[in-house]
């Protein structure tokens, strides 16, 4: 885990010393797509080779459903709720009605 987290923070810094031209920035998106993908069919190969795993599918893709249904609404209701708070100590409170409408 120091690991992880050594690499995560060199990178931070080499992103914030304002070093990386528009072209390695570029380059680094375009690695960091190609590593997402590498790490998606490794996990997939991983999760395929499991014994007994075909019949618990169900399982796991109801209980994934769940938990991406709570994290996108906690992420979302944090968010409504953290820029209540920025409104409210900047001196102008809002209200459910300065919310745009849901599904726009």
């Amino acid at each position: 885990m120091g690991l992880v987290m050594g690499c995560l923070l060199l990178g931070l810094a080499i992103g914030l010393s304002g070093r990386l031209s528009h072209r390695a920035h570029s380059a680094i998106g375009r690695l960091n797509l190609v590593c997402l993908f590498v790490m998606l069919t490794a996990l997939g190969a991983k999760l395929g080779a499991t014994p007994g795993i075909q019949e618990r599918l169900g399982q796991l893709g109801l209980r994934a459903v769940i938990l991406a249904v709570a994290a996108i609404g906690g992420g979302v209701g944090l968010t409504v709720a953290l820029q209540w708070i920025l409104q409210a100590v900047k001196g102008r409170k809002r209200t459910s009605a300065d919310l745009p409408p849901m599904g726009d």
